[in-house]
């Protein structure tokens, strides 16, 4: 199947397809969990007059709502969501 001479899909095994999937699913995974670590650094880092603990409530309400903007947009699907 072509779009404007570009091809856009193509037809393979299902073997094969989870073969590509999986590893992008895997990297996808790792980078959303590594995500609110570099939040948390990053919050630290921009508001050291904060305690600890409002720093890592700030990071985590950071994350959560990056998360759920990422989770609307269908960039990543998250396992409650499969249920």
């Amino acid at each position: 199947m072509e779009r404007h001479g570009h091809p856009r899909a193509v037809l393979i095994s299902y073997d094969a397809y989870e073969e590509v999937r999986s590893p992008r699913q895997d990297k996808r995974r790792a980078e959303a969990r590594e995500m609110p670590r570099q939040i948390q650094a990053q919050a630290e880092m921009l508001n050291q007059d904060l305690t600890e603990e409002e720093s890592i409530t700030l990071a985590d309400q950071l994350s959560h709502e990056l998360i759920a903007d990422m989770a609307a947009r269908g960039e990543i699907t998250c396992e409650r969501d499969r249920r």
